[in-house]
């Protein structure tokens, strides 16, 4: 966001999205593409050691949660980039 400001785009909190999108295209020839949500995991009990697994995309992690591949609380789970982990993930 600070480069479009420095590019002198003053109101660049203010731009709709599609905008920047179209500004985007303009100033790179390629069509913007939003980065899939990415999330992390590890098994709460440390049977692999307390490893971090990922980053995975949302929708992996939503299909291995609906095929019980995370029982109950056996996993925790955070957005990459985030510190706090939790039992409960919306994916």
């Amino acid at each position: 966001m600070s480069q479009l400001i420095e590019r002198g785009s003053a109101n660049a909190y203010h731009d709709e999205r599609e905008r920047f999108k179209r500004r985007y295209k303009d100033e790179t020839g390629e069509d913007w593409v939003d980065k899939p949500e990415t999330w992390e995991f590890r098994w709460a009990d440390a049977r692999d050691g307390g490893g971090t697994h990922g980053p995975y995309e949302a929708a992996a992690m939503r299909a291995w949660k609906d095929q019980s591949f995370f029982d109950d609380d056996a996993a925790e789970f955070r957005r990459v980039g985030e510190e706090e982990w939790s039992y409960d993930a919306d994916f």
